[in-house]
Formats: C-alpha cells, structure tokens, sequence
C-alpha cells in the first residue's frame, strides 16, 4: 500500500466521520422541525457539501453563543 492510498483512506475516513458528526448535531440542535429535516437531508445525500457548509452556519455561530451564555 503506497503512501497515498493510506491519505486517502485516513481523509475519508475522517470526512466519512464529520458527516456523521454534522448530521447528529443537526438532529440533536436544530430547532425548527422543517429545518432539521432539510438539512437532515441535504447532509444524508449532498454531504460532501453541504456538511462544510452546515458546519461554518449553524454549528460555529451556536458555539459562539453557547460560550457567550456560559462565560459572560
């Protein structure tokens, strides 16, 4: 196995996992039923996508606020 085949079995693998991870966090925060079931969706078919995506608008700026509440 070359150096490159082992990249790319470790970067999909690690991108297959940041999907899964968007996807929970979607399903566990979105507040909004027909939001969560449409990113549910786009992430489940278009992952490779919309997960970035999903990851810079909804998942950071949650963060930020949850800081924010805990630590004002």
């Amino acid at each position: 196995m070359s150096l490159w085949q082992i990249f790319v079995s470790v970067f999909s693998i690690s991108f297959a996992v940041f999907i899964l991870w968007m996807l929970v966090d979607c399903i566990r925060n979105e507040e909004d039923k027909n939001e969560r079931v449409i990113s549910a969706m786009l992430i489940l078919f278009c992952g490779f996508i919309y997960a970035p995506v999903y990851f810079v608008q909804r998942h950071l700026p949650r963060r930020e606020e949850m800081k924010k509440r805990l630590h004002p």
